[in-house]
């Protein structure tokens, strides 16, 4: 036979266990504050776990047991709720804070770190451990009239709601302020890539290569599709669209007058941002794109047109808002606040 050494000896060991035997002889006085908990030496033994390490005795606990007993016991007592910190900004700018007192919880892995100082003679008694929580903040917000006010006005919008935000406005008179959040992440169009498709359709027609009479999409002339595709966001002209003009043709078009942002050559899906769709209205809006009056009548109509144009306020501006995570009712009380402050 090939002998197998214990992974600890008796004699090791004794010294540790007598040890755990004095400290366990009488109840555990668990301190807090100017408090002290009395815990029966017998429920503390139900908790010990023991493991070698080396050749040396390891103590442990079942957590799990412990925090059954000393969370009811102790949790309530030991919590302090935490206060409020109140913090004043305008625009972008700190202006005052009020710090409040932070707050603390029951730690019952500190605690059972504390007994086990305890088991071993190290300490006199058992520290609750304790957990810090911090204020929680409140934030008054104030913001001016200007590009700096708006764009902080949409930052902390979207970083205080769900949901990923890429915000846009360009004002096209009055004080023709700018301002954005985030505006050049790249977001998945949705029907958005729509203005794109009608832009490369009238630069087409223009050009003599497409007829308003071409058949587009099921028994829908170019014409009609045109119409369809931004009064109606309808799917199947856009789409057959898309055939027809090219991926990559789209793409080019778009980015002579958009940044490269914009492309409907990815592979996962056609992208934008709320940058550049800004920019892309704002052009049409002012005759700054490349199409003549008539192309550019036809385009707008279509637009005043549109459909789905409940809880956009209106105003001489483009604004573009692309989320990820978030709602219809998020964008439209989004919109609300920033026509309020341009006023």
């Amino acid at each position: 036979m090939m002998p197998i050494p214990a992974a600890v000896r008796a004699e090791d060991v004794r010294p540790v266990v007598d040890t755990i035997n004095v400290q366990l002889s009488s109840d555990v006085a668990f301190v807090y504050d100017a408090t002290n908990e009395q815990v029966p030496a017998q429920e503390i033994r139900k908790w010990l776990t023991f493991s070698s390490n080396s050749g040396t005795l390891e103590i442990g606990f079942d957590t799990k047991k412990a925090n059954a007993y000393l969370s009811p016991n102790l949790a309530e007592p030991i919590a302090r709720p935490a206060g409020i910190t109140k913090v004043k900004t305008h625009d972008f700018v700190e202006v005052s804070r009020q710090d409040g007192a932070a707050g603390r919880v029951f730690d019952v892995d500190k605690t059972l770190a504390n007994l086990k100082s305890y088991l071993v003679a190290e300490a006199k008694n058992v520290p609750v451990g304790d957990r810090v929580v911090e204020p929680k903040i409140e934030y008054t917000r104030t913001y001016s009239n200007t590009d700096t006010g708006l764009s902080a006005l949409m930052k902390n919008y979207a970083e205080s709601h769900p949901g990923t935000y890429g915000i846009s406005l360009i004002e096209l008179d009055g004080k023709r302020r700018r301002a954005a959040w985030n505006d050049t992440q790249k977001f998945t169009t949705a029907s958005t890539y729509k203005l794109y498709v009608a832009y490369s359709a009238l630069k087409r027609v223009e050009s003599g290569e497409y007829k308003w009479s071409d058949q587009i999409s099921a028994g829908r002339n170019l014409e009609k599709c045109f119409d369809d595709m931004i009064v109606k966001s309808d799917n199947a002209c856009a789409e057959a669209l898309v055939a027809k003009i090219g991926y990559r043709a789209l793409t080019v078009d778009a980015q002579s007058i958009v940044s490269g942002n914009t492309t409907f050559l990815d592979t996962e899906s056609y992208k934008t941002t709320a940058g550049d769709l800004s920019t892309f209205m704002a052009s049409l809006a002012t005759g700054q794109m490349a199409l003549n009056a008539g192309s550019q009548a036809r385009f707008t109509d279509a637009l005043k047109r549109n459909v789905y144009r409940q809880g956009i306020p209106s105003g001489t501006y483009a604004l573009s808002v692309m989320t990820d995570g978030s709602s219809w009712a998020a964008i439209a009380e989004l919109t609300r606040e920033i026509e309020k402050l341009r006023q």
